[in-house]
């Protein structure tokens, strides 16, 4: 492999004189790969470069921005359900309340009209049994409700 020497003329006036190899002597490299000046690649003008910077820097704040008015959006919807989720959650807390005394007093009023009506027949009887179940798997439901929601 031959070698030259290099051509670059240093800040005190005096060559270089590097040696670096090449593949032929008849290449034109006349600079070592330290002082050899870098190709630009097409479109790398300083002010392309600087124009590109300024995109991506625009880019980028956009980017910010839109995230956090998206994260801010996010945010109060969430406090909105949350809102809506407790006013329906006391709701049905309320109810489940309601229907608690109310199947209290059915046992109630059962027990007694089934000691005062038990010579009516059991169709009566059947009737009222009816309902109470009824009532008791509507308190059920409201009860797993409020569990799922919890």
């Amino acid at each position: 492999m031959p070698y030259k020497h290099c051509q670059y003329i240093m800040e005190d006036g005096h060559r270089c004189n590097r040696t670096f190899g090449v593949r032929t002597n008849l290449t034109n490299r006349t600079l070592c790969p330290e002082h050899e000046p870098k190709k630009n690649k097409p479109g790398s003008s300083p002010a392309r470069i600087s124009g590109k910077e300024a995109q991506i820097r625009k880019f980028v704040d956009d980017l910010y921005s839109y995230k956090i008015e998206s994260i801010d959006k996010k945010i109060t919807k969430l406090f909105d359900y949350n809102n809506k989720v407790n006013a329906r959650l006391d709701k049905l807390m309320k109810r489940q309340d309601e229907m608690e005394q109310n199947f209290r007093n059915m046992k109630n009023l059962n027990s007694k009209i089934t000691e005062s009506l038990h010579d009516k027949g059991p169709e009566y009887h059947d009737k009222i049994q009816k309902q109470l179940v009824k009532l008791s798997n509507d308190l059920i439901r409201m009860r797993r409700d409020i569990d799922e929601m919890q």
